[in-house]
């Protein structure tokens, strides 16, 4: 058994084995997602500091590079099963499809959504990007995902949102630089 394998096994039995920790891991890998997205609702209206839209704009930008372009073009390649499919001590906490396991959609998401949060606000990216972490464990203690299914989904979301912010700040320095040329 390779240690992947293993340490799902691991983590999902002292999951199901402690009525808290069941519960915690269902919060976090199913409940947390949720209020996430209402959270940066509240973060993109009250704390945008004039640049709400910015920061919408890159997060939709990232959020669909990761999880829509990325994560999907990846599934069609390499269709891997989740551990509640394969390994028989798997007892998984939540319904889910037998659909690709790697890399995993909710890292992949969360992960860029945190990035992009970052780059214009550090405390609240930084809170995002733990949240992240915290689901993205609630997946794997909860037998849908493989812990290397959450570290891909999670460098994805993270290239997402540096390769976003990289591009607009690309677009803002070449319209700068057209508006002091008068092309």
């Amino acid at each position: 058994m390779n240690f992947d394998a293993a340490f799902s096994l691991w983590l999902n039995g002292l999951t199901v084995s402690s009525a808290l920790a069941a519960q915690a891991a269902y919060f976090f890998a199913l409940l947390l997602p949720w209020g996430m997205v209402i959270l940066f609702g509240f973060f993109a209206l009250f704390h945008g500091k004039g640049n709400s839209m910015s920061v919408i704009t890159e997060v939709i930008g990232a959020l669909f590079l990761s999880r829509g372009v990325l994560t999907e073009s990846i599934r069609l390649f390499y269709d891997r099963l989740r551990p509640f499919e394969v390994l028989s001590g798997i007892s998984p906490l939540l319904e889910h499809s037998g659909s690709g396991s790697f890399p995993s959609g909710h890292a992949a998401f969360f992960f860029a959504l945190g990035t992009s949060v970052f780059f214009h606000h550090k405390k609240w990216g930084t809170a995002f990007l733990l949240a992240a972490l915290l689901i993205s464990v609630g997946r794997v203690a909860s037998g849908v995902h493989y812990g290397t299914d959450v570290i891909g989904g999670a460098l994805l979301g993270i290239f997402s949102g540096i390769a976003v912010h990289a591009f607009v700040l690309f677009l803002h320095k070449r319209k700068e630089w057209r508006v002091h040329v008068k092309i």
